[in-house]
C-alpha cells in the first residue's frame, strides 16, 4: 500500500521551489496530496506537477479574502475545515506543513484532532513577520515545533535566526529533531556548470541579480561601487531584475553613471548563463532571504559570490565561495568588495559539493528519509 503524503502549501503558487520537490518525491511512488489556499481565480494551476502516480493531486482552492491576512485563527480554521472537505483524512499517513505558522497551524489542528504525525519547514516570513510582529502568535508557534516529527530549515543562516528569535531555553526542547534541508536548482545549471576563472577582468564585473526592493540592498551595492571606484577600482556594475519598490530610486541613482548599467529581467536560462558567467563575483547583501537560488546559479557558472554574514548561503559551505559582508552598510559591503578582490585567486570553490547539495534527487532522498519512508 503506498504511502500518502499531504502537503499544506500556503505559498505554492509563489515558488517554483515546491514544484521540483514534489517532482521529484513524485519518482519514489508515494502518494501525494498537495493542498493550497490560494485568493485568486488567476493562480489556478500555477506550477502545476505532472505526476506521474496517478493517485496523486494538487488542490488549488480559493477561499481566501483580504481579511485572512489579519485575523490567523479564523484563516488557520477555514483551510482546516476546507481541507477535510479535499482530503480523507482516514486516508493520509503523514503531512508536511511548509511554513511554520501559515501550514504549521493547519498541520497541527490535523494532528490534534487525527493524531497525524506532521513535519514543517521554516521560512523566512515565518521569522522576520510572523513571529517577530506578531507576539500574540508565539506560544502557539512553540506548540507546533513541539508537536512536529521534524523542523526543517533550508540555510544554517535561518537557523541562526530562529536560535536567536527563540532563545536557547526553547531551542534545546526541538533541537534533536532539526534539520537543514537546502533548496535544489533547475538542472540547468548542474549540467552547465563550469568551474570560477583565477584572475579578475579589467575592468572588474560585479553582478546584482533580483528585485530592486529594500531588503535587497540594491542602493547600498550601487553606493558600495562608487567607494570602490573613487578608490582607485576599475569596476563595473550590472543590475539584472528589477521592478520593485526601489525600482525608480535605484533608475536615478545610476542615471549618467557609465559604470553602472541596467540590463532589466532576463528570463531565458541561456542568456542568464553568459551573464553569469560574464561576471567576476555576485553581489547580494539580501537580508532575511530564506534561501536565495541566484547564489547557487551564479557559483554553478563559475560566479563567486558575496552575501551578508548570517544570511543568504552564509554557513551553507565548509569552503569559502567568495566573502561576507559584515553589515548591509555601503562600507560594509565596499569592504567585502575589496577582500574577494583580493584572494579572488585563492577561491578553492567545490563544484561538486555544490551541485550534489542542491540537486534535487539529493534532497527528495533528504526528505524521504525525514518523513522515516
Amino acid at each position: 500500500m503506498s504511502t500518502v503524503i499531504l502537503h499544506i502549501t500556503n505559498d505554492y503558487c509563489g515558488s517554483s521551489v515546491y514544484k521540483s520537490l514534489f517532482s521529484e518525491l513524485d519518482k519514489s511512488g508515494i502518494e501525494q496530496i498537495v493542498y493550497t489556499a490560494v485568493r485568486s481565480n488567476n493562480l489556478i494551476g500555477r506550477n502545476a506537477v505532472s505526476f506521474q502516480n496517478p493517485s496523486s493531486t494538487l488542490f488549488y482552492r480559493n477561499i481566501l479574502n483580504v481579511w485572512d491576512r489579519w485575523f490567523y485563527f479564523m484563516k488557520i480554521r477555514k483551510i482546516y475545515l476546507d481541507v477535510l472537505k479535499c482530503v480523507n483524512p482516514g486516508s493520509l499517513n503523514l503531512i508536511h506543513a511548509h511554513t511554520w505558522f501559515s501550514d504549521g497551524g493547519v498541520a497541527y489542528y490535523m494532528h490534534r484532532n487525527y493524531k497525524f504525525p506532521f513535519h514543517v519547514t521554516v521560512r523566512s516570513t515565518d521569522l522576520f513577520v510572523f513571529y517577530t510582529y506578531f507576539s500574540f502568535l508565539r506560544g502557539f508557534g512553540r506548540m507546533i515545533l513541539l508537536a512536529a516529527e521534524s523542523v526543517m530549515f533550508v540555510s544554517p543562516a535561518l537557523l541562526l535566526h530562529f536560535k536567536s528569535l527563540v532563545g536557547e531555553d526553547f531551542y534545546k526542547h526541538i533541537s534533536n529533531k532539526v534539520q537543514i534541508v537546502p533548496n535544489g536548482v533547475d538542472e540547468f545549471w548542474l549540467n552547465n556548470r563550469i568551474r570560477h576563472k583565477n584572475s579578475l577582468s579589467d575592468p572588474i564585473k560585479a553582478l546584482f541579480v533580483g528585485k530592486f526592493i529594500k531588503r535587497k540592498n540594491v542602493v547600498a551595492v550601487v553606493k558600495a561601487v562608487r567607494l570602490a571606484r573613487q578608490n582607485g577600482q576599475r569596476i563595473e556594475l550590472f543590475l539584472v531584475g528589477g521592478g520593485g519598490s526601489e525600482h525608480s530610486r535605484i533608475l536615478n541613482m545610476i542615471s549618467g553613471l557609465s559604470y553602472i548599467k541596467y540590463v532589466g529581467r532576463v528570463s531565458d536560462l541561456e542568456e542568464m548563463k553568459l551573464v553569469y558567467r560574464s561576471a567576476d563575483f555576485l553581489i547580494m547583501p539580501s537580508e532575511s532571504e530564506t534561501f536565495g537560488l541566484v547564489y547557487i546559479e551564479a557559483l554553478l557558472q563559475g560566479c563567486p559570490v558575496i552575501c551578508l554574514k548570517e544570511d543568504g548561503i552564509d554557513g551553507l559551505f565548509e569552503f569559502k565561495v567568495g566573502s561576507v559582508a559584515k553589515n548591509s552598510s555601503a562600507e560594509a559591503i565596499y569592504s567585502a568588495i575589496n577582500e574577494l578582490i583580493v584572494n579572488y585567486n585563492r577561491l578553492k570553490i567545490n563544484l561538486e559539493v555544490i551541485a550534489l547539495k542542491h540537486n534535487w534527487k539529493t534532497i527528495g532522498s533528504m526528505v524521504l528519509r525525514i518523513y522515516g519512508i
